[in-house]
Parts: structure tokens; sequence; C-alpha cells
């Protein structure tokens, strides 16, 4: 994914944002299903990472973590 891309829709109750990657990146992990509501502020969504390589040390990340 390249700086500028949107990586989600946030949705609240007053406003739809869209979230953009601020660095060229590579998704690693989803750790919030599409859909999902009632999410703290602040809660991870997923995880990016620089390099490709890194993707395997994420495989079991859980949003608890």
């Amino acid at each position: 994914m390249r700086s500028g891309d949107r990586v989600a829709e946030i949705e609240t109750d007053k406003a739809t944002v869209d979230f953009e990657a601020q660095d060229d990146s590579v998704l690693a992990k989803i750790l919030v299903p599409a859909g999902t509501s009632d999410l703290a502020v602040g809660s991870p969504l997923a995880i990016l990472v620089e390099d490709a390589a890194d993707v395997a040390a994420f495989a079991g990340a859980t949003a608890d973590e």
C-alpha cells in the first residue's frame, strides 16, 4: 500500500472518516473485522509493516495484545 491509500473507513454516530496510510507499508494483519461496532477509541485495527518479510511475525497477533 502506498502513502495516502485508504486503510479504513471509520464510522461514528456523527461522521464517517477515511483513515489513510501515512507511509508506504504492507498490511500484516487485520485485527478487527469489517462491520465491528462499539470499539473503544484508540483500539488497534490492523498492523502495518514496512517490509513484507515482517508479515509472518504478526500471524498470531490479536487486538488484545
